[in-house]
């Protein structure tokens, strides 16, 4: 589902979260996610939330949403991330993250899969340019 309109606020998924699978809310008017609206989307396995103006996650706002491999918070203003956002996220495959106001993101992924493609960087405080390069999340025995 691609939602590209001027939504302020997250609708209200819970009626189909059993199919949802790709969720797309692009090019909106969004300044945080949170709520129970994205809890228990138990089948979601593609988040975007490429140009809005969020600025917050809340730490519980994907409770019960397990099967995410690929998540892109691209061109938004945040400045951190909740340290528990991707634990239960055991599929995870790419996150991407550029065009925000990250200072730092490794501690996100300690202890994960070592293939999740983590695709960071800033044009922000630490004027950096995104690398697509794979981040080293721990080390490869």
């Amino acid at each position: 589902m691609k939602i590209s309109t001027a939504c302020e606020e997250i609708p209200d998924f819970r009626a189909i979260r059993n199919s949802l699978q790709i969720l797309a809310m692009e090019n909106s008017q969004l300044t945080q996610v949170r709520g129970d609206n994205l809890k228990n989307l138990t089948q979601l396995q593609r988040l975007s939330f490429v140009n809005n103006s969020i600025a917050h996650v809340a730490d519980d706002v994907f409770q019960g949403t397990k099967k995410v491999k690929y998540f892109d918070i691209t061109h938004n203003r945040l400045t951190c991330l909740p340290p528990s956002l991707f634990e239960s996220w055991k599929g995870l495959k790419e996150v991407r993250l550029t065009h925000n106001q990250l200072l730092h993101v490794d501690h996100l992924f300690l202890g994960r899969n070592p293939k999740v493609r983590v695709v960071e960087g800033s044009k922000g405080p630490l004027g950096t340019e995104p690398s697509t390069a794979p981040l080293p999340l721990r080390n490869n025995h």
